[in-house]
């Protein structure tokens, strides 16, 4: 007897193309779970205390939302099932930002599981934000499939460099030079080695751990030419040399020149006067390339502080009918300071009781000819000038000029050393 206001249970409706379901002819209806998800008990407790209880399989909860790390619209940060209790979940490989794995949903009832790609970092980072997926170049890696040990490729073809081999070594340096601790070699420059005392004039030397030296061997001394191994570098003493972008010229040669008379002077002396020569013309191409010798005022300026040779000759002739009896015949060099303060730096001729002589047929026989060559310290800003004087008592004594092709009357000189 069924007692009550509620009817009693005759048939279950269900969702399914078996619906209803019956009780069978003892009033029974079995409750079952055909995948075994759901747990199935029951309680007898006499009246009022019947129940059967439904619960999940192993214990936990039903998940009815999943929760994940961001959301990219129409994606949710909540994502839920579909009505038909479907989660769509996927993974993805993603650009890097910084984030190397990551849950986002970017649809509605779906959420991706993404890593991100692998990025170029400067230095080692700080942290592992710039992990990601990566892959190798197969040409310089190898990579070992059953652990993943990713290595440099080696063998023949594009071998890994793994040390540095120098020409020498010496404690704390090693052969070969391997990397530091950041992966780096220093390759420094500047290092000079003495001459003759290695076989090439350059070479690689590691002096310090981590490190090679580029070296490049002094100059040296040779007697002669010799093999390209005693080449090195050289530094030149700017008393000597000139070294312009590299080319090396002697300076000395600078501090040279050679002028001359290029005419007869009318009768300038013959009666004691002393007076300067005219040397009015520069010898030319290949001389006095700095212009220290002014042929308007026939004087040559030392440029430097230094030794100097100068050479002079100077022709002295009857100016008309005979060269009368002389006591006196003499050239003079001469060097002024800034101030104007004459130095009497070479004396030559000094000819003395030369007899009257005609005026002769052959030219150039009624003639003397003095020389003077001299070696002579001087400072620099220095003027040397030639002068002569013959000594009598009429002035009929001139200075000779060009003779021909022969430079008869001159005046030339060089630095030989500054100091």
């Amino acid at each position: 007897m069924v007692t009550g206001s509620a009817g009693v249970i005759v048939s279950f409706g269900l969702p399914n193309p078996t619906t209803p379901i019956l009780p069978d002819v003892n009033g029974l209806v079995n409750f079952t779970s055909t995948g075994g998800t759901i747990t199935i008990t029951g309680v007898a407790g006499g009246l009022g205390a019947q129940s059967i209880n439904l619960d999940l399989a192993g214990g936990g909860g039903a998940v009815d939302t999943i929760t994940v790390q961001a959301a990219t619209v129409p994606g949710v940060v909540s994502v839920t099932p579909t009505a038909l209790g479907v989660v769509t979940y996927n993974g993805a490989i993603v650009a890097a930002h910084s984030v190397p794995v990551e849950s986002r949903s970017r649809a509605l009832n779906a959420y991706n599981l993404e890593v991100q790609l692998a990025s170029v970092v400067s230095a080692t980072p700080v942290n592992t934000n710039s992990c990601g997926l990566s892959c190798f170049n197969t040409a310089q890696f190898t990579i070992d499939n059953t652990s993943g040990m990713v290595s440099l490729k080696g063998g023949s073809v594009n071998p890994p460099i793994t040390g540095v081999t120098p020409d020498a070594f010496s404690g704390p340096g090693t052969s070969p030079v391997i990397a530091d601790a950041s992966g780096n070699i220093t390759i420094e420059g500047g290092a000079t080695f003495a001459s003759n005392t290695q076989a090439n004039p350059i070479r690689t030397n590691s002096l310090a751990a981590n490190k090679v030296d580029l070296q490049i061997q002094l100059a040296g001394s040779n007697a002669s030419s010799s093999t390209a191994n005693k080449f090195g570098v050289a530094q030149f003493d700017s008393n000597y040399f000139t070294v312009t972008s590299g080319y090396v010229t002697d300076a000395l040669a600078s501090y040279s020149f050679s002028a001359y008379l290029s005419a007869n002077t009318a009768a300038v002396t013959g009666d004691s006067t002393e007076v300067l020569i005219p040397f009015n013309t520069d010898s030319g191409t290949g001389f006095d390339p700095n212009s220290n010798f002014n042929t308007g005022t026939s004087q040559y300026t030392t440029p430097v502080q230094g030794e100097y040779e100068f050479e002079m000759g100077v022709r002295l002739e009857a100016g008309t009918g005979l060269m009368a009896a002389k006591t006196r015949i003499v050239a003079f060099l001469y060097a002024r300071d800034g101030g104007g303060v004459v130095y009497n730096v070479a004396e030559g001729g000094n000819y003395t009781g030369v007899a009257a002589c005609a005026l002769p047929t052959a030219p150039n026989n009624d003639a003397i000819s003095v020389n003077i060559a001299t070696r002579m310290r001087l400072p620099a800003g220095y003027t040397v000038e030639g002068r002569c004087q013959v000594n009598g008592a009429a002035l009929n004594t001139l200075i000779g000029g060009l003779g021909g092709a022969t430079k008869i009357t001159y005046l030339s000189g060089r630095c030989v050393a500054t100091y």
